[in-house]
């Protein structure tokens, strides 16, 4: 028990629940097992007997440390108890979270993903879900299977008590215990749910079907693209033929049918709009999908940590901010309340200012409008000026700002780097600053992907985990030809002998810091930021965010369009609503053909 001495705390205890949740409706405990590590003393405690509890048979104060696995769900099952929350918290799956969010588990996220990653043994995987299925099947258990499920449930508190002491050493335990409290405000939030106005909602989901119909039938009469609620390819691409509107195409020669690119074509063609909101709309018709509970309150699993960012991903389908915003019209606080929607203002620079401390950046933040305050600071303009009076100063000293905070490196910073960086290391570093390719996909890229004729990558494993077409610019395709393939390796940028690269950030932290203490550079940056660098400069040299979105693979714009805040008025005026071909490229499809000038 030696490795739970060192915790500082009075008692430590791992704790799990077994609960039945059907859609958008709360936990319904179904039983609990309990542990204190260093006594090893253990509670099991049926349903029957939860429910007459009136607090939890383990303290929950600030000197006792409750151990959880995605601990919002114990969480939860407290909320319905109405237990108290525990004080501190250490949720060893926001741990696992924080240790491979952004590089990926070797072996999957939940518990047996983490036992694995730290060579611990586990249930097997098969038995885990047959107990799962039992446990939601549901009530009446017979006495047998009472037994089994608690035995079932002692076995995640058994892999917790082994689990603890491998993560340990790598654990932040102040920062840990902050991640364990936020789950807890998940778990409010999931218990609390968002009002919907179901009346309204129950007669949608009854003429849904008839309400997408009448859609098609009214606004495909001047199209002829649909069967039924269908979208038919070869009626469209005959529609463009018919009507001369040049059309991309997707690396494999089909038509690129992603709303970006309607949305694009519709600028150009504004007859297409029409159609282009029909699709989207008929995209993000799910209502049956959404979790509404009897008591009109849309719940669901917020998922915290969920994506390489450690953002929430909650599902689009069962959350209400999910499908069209239009939706969100369904959401009705009940009488005598209210809602209100809030957001951070200039959050980014907020975060800044505190973890540096600089008094300067402090003030900035506190004018309320910190790019204009920064243009004060430095003189450009006068104390007097507003955002009305010098938008185009405050645009400018915006993309400063920002870019300052994203680490976004210049030419020379990026090719110091590069003059210091080993064999191949150095042109993955160039291929990344001209492709903006993620290091996951680049270090995993093999020369087959790469067509040089006409000039695309096709990345088959990417982050959404949907196969994309990157184009290359004369400089990405140079990279290429002068990286020196290896006889015996399929990979494009190799090392030793033949092998591909891996925990590509680690070397090129490496390579900064190493920058940095030979005064090769003033302020080091991340192999990420090579990615906005490609980004920005896509931009400037005549792209536009709706390509710009598909090479980088955004599933939304609002995401890309973060990047119209490095350019000026006119660049971004241009980004937005101009032609854009694709730098480096010229792209025409009409009627069907299509036909491509590589410049």
């Amino acid at each position: 028990m030696g490795h739970f001495d060192r915790l500082p705390f009075s008692a430590v205890w791992a704790v799990d629940f077994e609960f039945t949740a059907p859609p958008g409706e709360r936990p319904e405990p179904v039983c609990l097992v309990a542990r204190e590590l260093r006594s090893g003393k253990l509670i099991r405690v049926w349903q029957d007997e939860l429910r007459r509890m009136r607090v939890p048979p383990y303290p929950t104060g600030a000197d006792a440390l409750f151990i959880a696995y995605f601990a919002s769900a114990e969480f939860g099952c407290h909320q319905v108890l109405g237990w108290p929350m525990p004080e501190r918290v250490l949720d060893l799956y926001t741990e696992h979270r924080a240790r491979f969010n952004g590089i990926g588990a070797p072996a999957g996220n939940n518990l047996l993903g983490a036992l694995a990653a730290n060579g611990t043994e586990s249930i097997d995987a098969l038995e885990k879900e047959e107990m799962r299925e039992l446990v939601l099947r549901g009530g009446p258990w017979t006495s047998s299977e009472r037994a089994a499920i608690l035995d079932y449930c002692q076995t995640d508190v058994d892999a917790l008590q082994r689990l603890l002491p491998a993560m340990l050493p790598t654990i932040d335990l102040p920062r840990a215990i902050l991640r364990g409290r936020y789950m807890a405000a998940v778990a409010r939030m999931e218990h609390v749910g968002v009002p919907v106005d179901q009346p309204i909602l129950e007669q949608l989901r009854a003429g849904w079907d008839a309400i997408k119909l009448h859609l098609v039938e009214e606004i495909d009469a001047d199209f002829g693209v649909y069967d039924g609620t269908t979208f038919k390819l070869d009626r469209f691409s005959s529609y463009l033929a018919r009507m001369a509107i040049p059309w991309p195409r997707l690396g494999s020669g089909r038509l690129d049918l992603s709303d970006e690119t309607f949305r694009d074509r519709a600028r150009a063609h504004p007859e297409l709009e029409p159609l282009r909101n029909l699709r989207h709309a008929l995209s993000q018709m799910r209502l049956n999908d959404l979790a509404v509970g009897r008591d009109g309150r849309n719940r669901l699993l917020l998922s915290p940590f969920g994506s390489r960012s450690s953002r929430n991903t909650p599902s689009n389908t069962k959350f209400i901010f999910g499908p069209s915003a239009w939706l969100r019209g369904l959401i009705r606080p009940p009488p005598g309340h209210g809602l209100a929607y809030v957001d951070w203002s200039s959050q980014e620079v907020g975060i800044a200012a505190a973890f540096s401390g600089d008094p300067m950046l402090i003030a900035a933040y506190q004018s309320g409008d910190p790019y204009l305050a920064f243009a004060k600071q430095i003189g450009a303009v006068s104390a007097e000026a507003t955002k009305a009076t010098h938008k185009a100063v405050r645009d400018q000293f915006k993309a400063v700002v920002l870019g300052v905070n994203y680490g976004m490196p210049d030419v020379a910073e990026i090719e110091a780097i590069v003059s210091i960086a080993p064999g191949n290391l150095a042109n993955l570093i160039r291929f990344a600053q001209y492709t903006g390719m993620r290091q996951e996909e680049i270090g995993g890229l093999e020369r087959k992907q790469v067509r040089y004729e006409p000039r695309a990558i096709d990345l088959w494993k990417t982050k959404s985990n949907r196969p994309r077409t990157v184009s290359m610019d004369e400089r990405a395709a140079g990279t290429y030809i002068g990286t020196v393939p290896h006889l015996h390796s399929r990979w494009l940028f190799w090392h030793h002998e033949g092998e591909r690269y891996r925990r590509i950030s680690n070397q090129f932290n490496t390579l900064i810091k190493r920058a940095t203490r030979d005064g090769l550079i003033e302020y080091g940056f991340r192999f990420h930021d090579l990615r906005h660098w490609f980004a920005v400069d896509y931009l400037r040299r005549g792209g536009n965010i709706y390509d710009l979105q598909q090479e980088l693979g955004h599933s939304s714009v609002q995401t890309t369009e973060i990047y119209l805040d490095f350019l000026k008025p006119d660049e971004q005026r241009e980004a937005k609503f101009g032609a854009g071909t694709k730098p480096g490229t010229a792209t025409t499809v009409r009627g069907g053909d299509s036909a491509r000038n590589d410049g």
